[in-house]
């Protein structure tokens, strides 16, 4: 069961990050109310992964909203992405599956 009012609160983060993020920030705002009603809101702990190299596209792109998130790539490179960054486009454009970790850090 759901908390009350807890969807409606979940819309309104996503519709701040989807307004924060330069990828959907162009968009106007009846747009991004549409992909705020549309997302899924996920809580990561610390340690647990997005996705990983190599794993089948999960069928959608990931928006963080809070926290950080690390992708670290085949190469031994690794970024921690903040707040505003897309992960997973590249994939849902083409399929593929990740080329990448991607690791909740907070």
């Amino acid at each position: 069961m759901t908390e009350p009012g807890s969807q409606a609160r979940h819309s309104q983060a996503a519709l701040a990050a989807l307004s924060r993020a330069p990828l959907f920030s162009v968009l106007d705002r009846a747009d991004r109310e549409r992909l705020a009603a549309a997302a899924e809101t996920v809580t990561l702990a610390p340690g647990a992964m997005v996705f990983h190299a190599g794993q089948p596209y999960g069928a959608c792109v990931h928006l963080l909203v809070d926290g950080r998130i690390e992708v670290q790539r085949p190469d031994g490179s690794s970024e921690l992405l903040e707040p505003g960054a897309v992960l997973g486009l590249a994939n849902y454009l083409d399929q593929s599956p990740y080329g990448s970790t991607a690791i909740a850090r907070t």
